[in-house]
């Protein structure tokens, strides 16, 4: 059922989106809006949907027209205060207890008022989602200082989960840029960038002067270099074209000098030439069927494109060690090395 699920998912899709639509253009006294509602919620319920939940909560939201009917809001909110089931994991039970709240605060805001849609979601600021809405609430109305703290609150509350502390850091950089506030933002940035994400090297960059950058530069160099996460220390060399500390990493890090050679010509001709010869002897030897080959084959021809003749050693030393593989002479024949 899951895998038929899986295959037919952009199928369901699109009919719950036309349901959806349906919903939409409905008159608000249409004679069957209790009976779509009880149709389409009763649908919901049902086990092909236990495990998806994102399909069961788009179902129910298409209702949330329906529910100027008192009945109908009762029925949909009598389902949205049962408790989780226990049988799921923790991360799965709160991603539904979640859903269920954002169902709820569309139902408040869309028949209470609007200063209790916003009053339900500071009442629930556990919820992930209900507190970026809450930051960014803050963010709008200059409230710089609360959307700093909710930010800080929500990251020591979710150590555990790298991707929600991430989006909060963002969330306080913005804070912090929309109040002005560089000391933090030079902090921030540094830990972002140092996390892994090359735009705030960018962000980083810009809250310095000239004067200022070289020190500030070689220190960002010396901890990305450290930790390279998401390879963004490679990033800052290839966009500061910072090309010994790249022709570093290249010997460091052989299979490397594929991606950036361009980057290291015309100064470091001879360099490259030698670290593709040393990748390419490395790449022969692991070799063993004609894709491999092929592949080979294939950085001998960058190789000679970037830096003519420095592939004629380790060719000649291809060829006499490797002449009983036919295969392997048969692609060196074809790049005219035979």
């Amino acid at each position: 059922m899951r895998r038929f699920q899986w295959i037919c998912s952009g199928a369901i899709s699109t009919a719950i989106s036309s349901i959806c639509d349906a919903i939409q253009a409905m008159p608000k006294n249409h004679k069957d809006n209790k009976k779509v509602f009880d149709t389409v919620f009763e649908h919901s319920l049902e086990e092909i949907y236990d495990g998806w939940t994102d399909w069961r909560t788009d179902l129910l939201l298409a209702l949330v027209p329906l529910c100027h009917d008192t009945e109908n809001r009762k029925l949909l909110e009598n389902f949205l205060s049962t408790p989780e089931n226990n049988s799921l994991s923790e991360w799965s039970r709160d991603f539904d207890y979640r859903q269920k709240q954002m169902l709820q605060h569309q139902l408040i805001k869309q028949y209470d008022s609007e200063a209790l849609a916003q009053g339900f979601i500071e009442q629930n600021l556990d919820n992930i989602d209900f507190r970026c809405i809450a930051i960014k609430h803050n963010i709008a109305n200059k409230d710089y200082e609360k959307a700093i703290t909710l930010c800080i609150e929500g990251e020591a509350g979710n150590i555990q989960y790298p991707g929600i502390i991430k989006n909060l850091q963002e969330l306080r950089y913005t804070a912090y840029e929309a109040a002005g506030n560089i000391p933090k933002q030079k902090e921030l940035a540094l830990t972002l960038l140092l996390g892994g994400d090359f735009a705030y090297f960018l962000k980083y960059k810009e809250l310095h002067s000239k004067k200022e950058w070289d020190p500030v530069f070689n220190d960002v160099l010396n901890k990305a270099e450290k930790r390279n996460s998401r390879g963004v220390y490679v990033e800052i060399l290839v966009h500061e074209k910072h090309k010994p500390r790249l022709l570093a990493y290249c010997k460091i890090n052989p299979s490397a000098i594929a991606s950036y050679y361009t980057h290291l010509l015309p100064e470091y001709i001879q360099e490259v030439g030698e670290l593709f010869s040393a990748f390419i002897k490395y790449k022969a030897e692991s070799a063993d069927n004609r894709g491999h080959y092929q592949d080979v084959c294939e950085l001998i021809k960058i190789c000679d494109k970037a830096c003519p003749g420095a592939t004629s050693l380790v060719c000649s030393e291809i060829i006499e060690k490797y002449a009983r593989r036919p295969a392997f002479m048969d692609e060196m024949q074809k790049i005219g090395k035979l």
